[in-house]
C-alpha cells in the first residue's frame, strides 16, 4: 500500500463543483408527472415489440 500512496502527489484540486447537492425545491408533481410518463410509454412500447414479435411467431408461412 505504501507504493500507491507514494506515488500521489501531496494536494488535490478542489472540485469544479458545489459536492453536496442543493436540496429540491418548486414543484415537485412536475417532476413526478414526467417520470410516470416516461414510465409509461416505455412499458407501452416494450409491450409492443412484445406483441409484433409474438404475432410474427404465429404468421404462418405461405
Amino acid at each position: 500500500m505504501d507504493d500507491f500512496y507514494a506515488a500521489r502527489s501531496g494536494t488535490i484540486p478542489p472540485l469544479a463543483w458545489p459536492n453536496i447537492a442543493p436540496p429540491f425545491s418548486g414543484d415537485l408533481s412536475k417532476l413526478e408527472t414526467v417520470c410516470i410518463d416516461a414510465i409509461a410509454r416505455h412499458n407501452l412500447d416494450t409491450l409492443s415489440h412484445q406483441l409484433f414479435a409474438r404475432d410474427a411467431d404465429q404468421t404462418p408461412d405461405d
